[in-house]
């Protein structure tokens, strides 16, 4: 996570797509009439409603409207790691789920979030998500626990208690329509049970205003994929519509987001409705200067889709941990440190900009992995999920006939696919010397010169006054030279 702090006054008057958004008067007349209005079916809103359910609401009193043509928001093409418990996780590491467990993974994730984090919602997110985990196995999703491999020099470990929490997928696509990633999986299993239970979901039907009457909210005023207006009456609304990376104004006036991103992995979908329509009647507004995301943000690769953008070769090779400069050709951090880290200091150079430079002995899929130890969504060909084929676990890449232009998932390409693609859009940047490269990039040749002869020293020596790992440190010196140009790559903006 990164924190760029802009003063409201520098964009006063306020851009209109960030005003808050009024409510408006009950209707002559109400369209429905439920219970539980829930604006939003992420997995927030769709663990909202089987809440709702848990409470003994009758499901057929239960509306769900989503601004998208599918259930599932952004969660329906997200990872999911979750550093939470469970029984199930209690049972991976033959541990309690008590007050220590709880304790370790609270320091560790305010860890990693550089301490931004509210620590009260922290902890109520530890106790509350083991529930969740516990109730997604109840409905049939099978997860494993995967211990995180050894962390950078900055966390001092991560196993057993930041085990990856990873929904196994069978071989059978059309059990997760549409869906990619592990998040996927889970609001599936949500979806079938809600529609189980007789919960309404309309799709294509984005929430326009509150309905406020005495002081009191009692509903929502929504548009239909028709276009025809609706008002519907509820006893209680619960708002999950996500973040705002998609509302540039909302971005320019709390983050100076545009400054800084290069790409975002989030849907169209993704623009602050929620929280402007909150805004409109009083509530505070929190933490909304923060921005979520990692190096890598390329110009012109914004899909919109997590999976979609990380296996992107330039992205990949953006977050390998080889060298990185930025525009004055001068080395600014550790490559290695988590990305959170590297983001700060990304965010802190000139124009928010960086370029990460390769040799040609460091370029491709196999020279990546035995040199720099990638792993996660920061390897090359970055796995969305892992199969379970007869209950022993598969990895995704001993099956590319099924995800390669896969007529569901959409558009899967290998890494040397997408790294061929890529240097002929001029994404990935090649030259035959050091000047040449810098002439390509803009920079000052003989600085880049000077800096990649001094990363070369320490690469010999092993010994990295920034602390990068000794068997991460490999010379800049086999033409031709690669480099890609790049800027944050976001993909949330916690605030709320």
């Amino acid at each position: 996570m990164v924190t760029q702090t802009v003063t409201q006054e520098i964009y006063a008057p306020i851009p209109e797509g960030a005003k808050p958004i009024p409510p408006v008067p009950p209707p002559d007349k109400w369209d429905y009439d439920v219970d539980v209005l829930i604006v939003g079916s992420g997995i927030g809103g769709l663990m909202a409603a089987m809440g709702a359910i848990e409470e003994g609401i009758y499901g057929n009193r239960i509306m769900i409207i989503e601004k998208a043509d599918y259930v599932g928001g952004e969660s329906r093409h997200a990872w999911f790691a979750c550093p939470a418990g469970g029984k199930s996780w209690s049972k991976a590491f033959g541990k309690p789920w008590d007050e220590d467990a709880k304790k370790r993974i609270f320091d560790l994730t305010m860890q990693l979030n550089n301490y931004k984090l509210d620590p009260k919602l922290l902890w109520k997110f530890i106790e509350w998500s083991a529930n969740g985990i516990d109730k997604l196995e109840e409905l049939g999703v099978k997860i494993q626990f995967i211990e995180l491999p050894p962390s950078p020099p900055t966390i001092t470990s991560y196993t057993p208690y930041a085990a990856m929490a990873l929904a196994l997928r069978e071989k059978d696509y059309s059990k997760y329509p549409g869906t990619i990633g592990h998040c996927g999986i889970y609001t599936t299993a949500a979806e079938k049970f809600l529609k189980e239970n007789n919960v309404t979901t309309l799709l294509e039907t984005p929430a326009m205003n509150l309905v406020m009457d005495n002081g009191v909210v009692v509903g929502v005023r929504a548009k239909t994929r028709e276009g025809k207006i609706i008002h519907i009456k509820a006893k209680r609304v619960i708002l999950s519509t996500g973040g705002f990376n998609y509302n540039l104004d909302m971005c320019k006036y709390y983050g100076g987001l545009p400054a800084l991103q290069g790409s975002t992995l989030c849907p169209p979908t993704k623009t602050g409705d929620g929280i402007r329509m909150s805004q409109g009647v009083g509530a505070d507004i929190s933490d909304m200067h923060n921005i979520e995301g990692a190096e890598g943000g390329i110009d012109g690769l914004q899909f919109g889709c997590l999976t979609q953008s990380l296996q992107q070769a330039a992205v990949s090779l953006a977050r390998t941990p080889s060298l990185m400069v930025n525009k004055f050709a001068e080395r600014f951090c550790n490559e290695d440190a988590m990305y959170g880290i590297v983001v700060l200091h990304l965010a802190r150079q000139p124009d928010g900009l960086a370029f990460t430079i390769f040799d040609s002995t460091m370029i491709h899929k196999e020279e990546i992995m035995e040199k720099f130890k990638t792993t996660v969504c920061e390897a090359p060909d970055p796995s969305p999920y892992v199969w379970l084929d007869e209950d022993h676990v598969v990895p995704v890449e001993q099956h590319p006939p099924i995800i390669y232009n896969h007529p569901e998932l959409g558009f899967y390409e290998p890494y040397e696919d997408s790294l061929k693609r890529n240097i002929e859009e001029g994404k990935i940047i090649v030259a035959n010397t050091i000047e040449e490269l810098a002439e390509k990039l803009g920079l000052d040749s003989q600085k880049l010169k000077k800096t990649i002869e001094e990363y070369n020293e320490i690469c010999r020596t092993k010994k990295d006054p920034f602390g990068k790992r000794p068997e991460l440190l490999h010379p800049i010196e086999v033409p031709p030279f690669y480099a890609v140009k790049h800027k944050l790559m976001t993909w949330d903006t916690p605030g709320g």
